[in-house]
């Protein structure tokens, strides 16, 4: 945001000195010579500030201030520059916060041979799980149900 703000206030100081009856010569675009000073745009108001700038600053830009969007003399800009910085902070925090607690979670995943008390059990049977081997002559099963048997109590961020 500062950036831009920046950048409109470049801006709007290299039109003020290219306007006006005498001519100004100070073209759009920084980089650019401005009334033949080739300095950056931060150096261009001290450049100017005895210069006189027709018709709007006769003694030169010595009290140009600029009021671009954010302007910390506004109430209301601070506000707006709060409200967005909150916005653009809490998905960031929220997503290190959950790779954080993911990477430092102390429980131990439950293991391949867990058999919840649930419908599956009632349907196959209380011992169903002891014929499971992970090395048995079918091999190992595929990856989304070693996952699935797992993980499928934990919360779907992990």
């Amino acid at each position: 945001m500062f950036e831009l703000k920046a950048k409109n206030c470049c801006a709007l100081l290299r039109d003020i000195l290219d306007s006006g009856p005498d001519g100004g010569a100070c073209p759009p675009g920084n980089g650019l010579p401005c009334r033949g000073f080739t300095g950056n745009c931060a150096d261009v108001t001290a450049q100017f500030s005895d210069v006189p700038v027709l018709p709007d600053f006769p003694d030169g830009l010595s009290d140009w201030e600029c009021h671009s969007f954010p302007d910390e003399a506004n109430s209301r800009d601070s506000f707006l520059v709060g409200l967005i910085s909150i916005a653009a902070a809490l998905p960031v925090t929220l997503f290190i916060f959950t790779c954080f607690d993911l990477a430092n979670d102390a429980d131990p995943p439950p293991s391949f041979l867990h058999w919840p008390l649930a419908w599956p059990m009632l349907i196959w049977g209380f011992s169903a799980h002891h014929s499971w081997h992970y090395s048995g002559p079918s091999g190992q099963p595929r990856r989304f149900v070693r996952w699935f048997i797992r993980f499928r109590d934990k919360p779907a961020t992990e």
